[in-house]
């Protein structure tokens, strides 16, 4: 076996591609209101004291708040699946492997989905059924 193809090594990478990715990437869309966003400090800070106006003051004009809602939208694309190769992968010497890593990724999204039931915000952006291969967007 190749030393770059060695699971030590190609773990970290697997994973930030892919599960890492998609915990930040994902995430901005549901949880960029415009207000929030890192591009959008329109006002001075709050100070403790501050009234609605002083609230209203730091957020972006609508056209700004709407740019920054449009440059998250094309981040909740997903255009293919973590473990789902179609026919990438269709050497029967992986078929045993493939199948273990398709079983292991569906224990994990059971875990997922256990833990999330008790949580009053499920979080879903590490389920692997909404984890792509790769960053592609």
């Amino acid at each position: 076996m190749p030393s770059w193809c060695r699971p030590a090594r190609s773990t970290p990478i697997v994973f930030r591609a892919s599960a890492f990715h998609a915990a930040i990437n994902y995430a901005l869309y549901d949880f960029s209101y415009a207000a929030l966003g890192p591009t959008s400090a329109f006002g001075p800070g709050p100070k403790g004291d501050d009234d609605e106006a002083a609230w209203l003051a730091m957020f972006p004009p609508y056209d700004i708040a709407y740019d920054v809602i449009e440059l998250y939208f094309p981040l909740t694309l997903r255009l293919n699946r973590l473990g789902a190769y179609g026919k990438g992968l269709d050497d029967p010497a992986l078929a045993p492997l493939l199948e273990r890593y398709q079983a292991r990724l569906e224990a994990i999204e059971a875990e997922i989905d256990r833990r999330n039931a008790h949580r009053f915000l499920p979080y879903t952006y590490g389920k692997p059924s909404l984890v792509t291969q790769s960053i592609h967007v």
